[in-house]
């Protein structure tokens, strides 16, 4: 316990004085390398849990597809488009081949 008001800032600035490198970033081509990514690979991967993140908050409030069935039909259509064209382009494209001919 800090004995007067100035101890107690001086304590806190100390524990926060590490955060430095943590909030400007630097740690992310790190990680990257780690995980054998590319830093666009990682920027995806966090935006989906942003995103799964967000659509949960939203879940626990309100019924999301009620709300969902509430916009307009051109957002709703634009999210359909573009929900098609993100698996369509982020997918996997490449051949692999069906297993049971390989018997």
């Amino acid at each position: 316990r800090a004995g007067s008001l100035e101890q107690a800032w001086a304590i806190i600035a100390e524990l926060l004085a590490g955060l430095g490198p943590f909030l400007s970033l630097t740690w992310i081509p790190g990680i990257a390398q780690t995980l054998q990514t590319t830093n666009t690979e990682l920027a995806l991967a966090f935006a989906g849990i942003l995103f799964l993140q967000v659509f949960e908050h939203f879940q626990g409030k309100d019924d999301i597809a009620a709300v969902f069935h509430r916009l307009p039909v051109v957002i709703r259509w634009m999210f359909y488009v573009g929900l098609t064209v993100a698996i369509l382009n982020l997918g996997v494209a490449q051949e692999i081949p069906f297993i049971y001919f390989q018997f």
